[in-house]
């Protein structure tokens, strides 16, 4: 495919973007992989209300939009943040009166429209609307709805109604991937290369891996957050996205008054402010304070982890599948929102991560832990709710820990981030031997490859991260075929 410049309207792999203009600049507005989703759920007609759920600022209502302009929905978009009397409506489930209501708000008759499409933004600011979804789909099946909200995980951890189970949809939405930053970028050549190498890894040049670990780089500093990366293609200038990261941050920051106060608001502050220190260490609630009470640090943990602004990754004793049913809850390390976002708060500048080399990138510091774990957690698209698990055994002998296990397959694979043809390897391969996998995984800076002998490893460069379980799935099914025909 030819090189498209990141200005023009592209398709590249199912992932395109187009342009707005704002000001004197451009803001790209992202068209992602779930947009798939929406267009499959919005052509079902067995289709039920759906809720967009993932932090602020991510793309949901981007989302939105990007599917009404693909697809010719008239869209009446109402943000009920700004209409909160409309709760005591919802709580009527009248659906007469929510539609005279809402029709209202719009200035038109929504159900007369030729292609309709209501969306319900911040729906978590009428907790009764989320209860009246069961009457949209049972009374107006023929009307799609979409709903989303920033704090919707507060709404349904305190949800006063009845919700309407099996009668909603929901889909999960995080930080652009790596691949959607390519495609945001014009980089259709390297996408597929990428789409190349998960087939064959001869299919890769040094070339194309030296370029792929640069504009890799560039992503670890500018993050997935959709407004970073578009200020990043408009300037070009990885640097120039700091303020519009710390903008992001401090939205963030505000937003915790919404749910909090007091002493115990001042607690939150200083717990989300420390949080990106501890990303990829287990959790030890002394770290955050020494003076408040393990209880309330874990509170507030739990609260930052509800509005999705880090995940909790769970130790998991790895015995039989699914993971999470011998997951500890009280051991888990942190991921935080995004990559981007870890690397502000913690005060590194564009020449300092450019600058890292492969051991200080991958052994000594968070980032590419972090950066694997964003990845791996949508690893099952936007239809299961994001979640991943590590091991750990704390031994008076010497402790062990993987830094990732995952169980897509038949089998539980680990997974480490290390550096490296040198990197030590002794928890994975005590893991691998102990667990019985049939496979161990390592992300590093190295071209791919697959050692066979005594225990499989499959190294992978980050950059690979992406869809990785297709590329293990390859490697099963010809470990499988080696060991029967030997």
């Amino acid at each position: 495919m030819a090189y498209l410049p990141f200005f023009a309207k592209m398709v590249i792999i199912g992932v395109y973007f187009d342009q707005k203009r704002v000001g004197n600049g451009v803001s790209l507005i992202f068209t992602r992989s779930i947009d798939r989703d929406l267009r499959e759920w919005s052509a079902n007609p067995r289709r039920k209300p759906l809720i967009l759920r993932g932090a602020r600022q991510v793309g949901k209502s981007t989302a939105v939009r990007s599917l009404a302009s693909a697809e010719g929905f008239d869209l009446v978009e109402i943000n009920l943040e700004r209409h909160s009397y409309l709760n005591k409506v919802f709580a009527s489930f009248d659906l007469a009166k929510i539609c005279l209501e809402l029709d209202s708000i719009a200035g038109r008759s929504i159900r007369s429209l030729k292609k309709p499409l209501l969306f319900l933004d911040e729906i978590q600011a009428t907790p009764a609307a989320l209860a009246a979804l069961r009457y949209f789909f049972e009374d107006a099946p023929e009307l799609p709805v979409l709903a989303a909200g920033s704090l919707l995980e507060f709404a349904l951890a305190d949800f006063q109604y009845s919700m309407p189970v099996g009668r909603v949809e929901y889909r999960f939405l995080g930080p652009l991937s790596f691949e959607e930053y390519l495609a945001a970028a014009g980089e259709d050549f390297l996408l597929q290369v990428l789409q190349n190498t998960r087939q064959d890894f001869s299919a890769l040049s040094d070339h194309s891996h030296e370029k792929l670990l640069s504009k890799h780089r560039q992503f670890l500093y500018v993050g997935g957050m959709p407004e970073a990366v578009s200020h990043f293609l408009n300037t070009q200038d990885p640097s120039a996205c700091e303020a519009v990261q710390q903008a992001l941050l401090d939205t963030f920051e505000d937003d915790l008054a919404k749910y909090s106060s007091g002493s115990a608001l001042a607690r939150l502050r200083d717990v989300y402010r420390k949080l990106p220190h501890h990303v990829g260490l287990k959790i030890k609630y002394a770290n955050f304070s020494k003076e408040e009470k393990s209880r309330e640090i874990r509170q507030s943990l739990m609260q930052l982890a509800m509005a999705q602004l880090w995940y909790p990754v769970h130790h998991s004793d790895c015995v039989g599948r699914p993971l999470g049913a011998t997951k500890s809850e009280e051991v888990y390390k942190a991921l935080f929102l995004d990559v981007g976002l870890m690397n502000r708060v913690m005060q590194l500048r564009w020449p300092h991560v450019a600058k890292l080399d492969e051991r200080t990138l991958c052994n000594e510091g968070a980032i590419a832990e972090q950066y694997i774990g964003q990845e791996l957690l949508y690893r099952r698209g936007a239809k299961e709710k994001p979640s991943l698990y590590y091991w750990l055994r704390e031994k008076k002998a010497g402790n062990a820990e993987v830094d990732y296990v995952i169980d897509d397959h038949e089998a539980i694979i680990p997974i480490e981030v290390k550096s490296g043809k040198s990197g030590t390897l002794r928890s994975i391969v005590q893991f691998t031997s102990t667990h019985k996998s049939p496979l161990a995984v390592r992300f590093d800076l190295q071209k791919p490859s697959l050692q066979t002998t005594d225990c499989p490893l499959l190294s992978l460069p980050l950059y690979l991260s992406g869809n990785c379980v297709n590329v293990i799935d390859r490697i099963l099914e010809g470990l499988s075929k080696d060991k029967v025909s030997g």
